[in-house]
């Protein structure tokens, strides 16, 4: 039993990296793995800097230096998991800050959606661009306040209950 549980908990750990401690810290400058995780972040099966398809060797060069802290990370493998909602709620549910059921939030419930006044807030408040969010690491301080994350889970609760 405690083999079947570890699995979901080392697969819930490995998106972490991916979708929100790497791009965080590790790729600041924006390189090709900094443009491969935001991709996969906006949920974009086909990745791209700008307006412009990655090339083949854009996208090795940037899943070689991923590969470095997450040895068989795939885009594909990963946007395949990210595509799927119950993944993202079952991701929500196990953060363990603010600043990650955020993220994961955004993630749920992309931009394209933005005829929710909390969601526009969001999508442009705590983009990662915007100074807002990389004042203080998000890790270590709370820097989203609890009245977001409430509404947050308010709807992926709402969400959940249609699954």
């Amino acid at each position: 039993m405690q083999a079947m549980q570890e699995k979901p908990l080392k697969k819930i750990r490995a998106f972490r990296l991916i979708l929100i401690e790497l791009p965080c810290f590790v790729f600041w400058k924006k390189s090709e793995a900094w443009y491969l995780l935001s991709n996969l972040l906006h949920k974009w099966e086909t990745p791209t800097i700008g307006n412009d398809t990655m090339t083949e060797a854009d996208i090795t060069g940037g899943t070689t230096r991923i590969r470095e802290y997450i040895q068989d990370f795939s885009y594909e493998t990963v946007f395949a998991e990210i595509s799927n909602t119950a993944n993202l709620i079952q991701l929500y549910d196990a953060a363990k800050s603010n600043y990650e059921k955020l993220q994961i939030y955004r993630m749920i419930f992309p931009a394209a959606e933005e005829d929710h006044v909390m969601r526009k807030f969001l999508n442009s408040a705590y983009h990662v661009e915007n100074d807002y969010l990389f004042q203080l690491n998000p890790f270590a301080f709370n820097t989203i306040p609890n009245y977001i994350v409430a509404e947050c889970d308010r709807e992926v609760a709402t969400l959940r209950e249609t699954q």
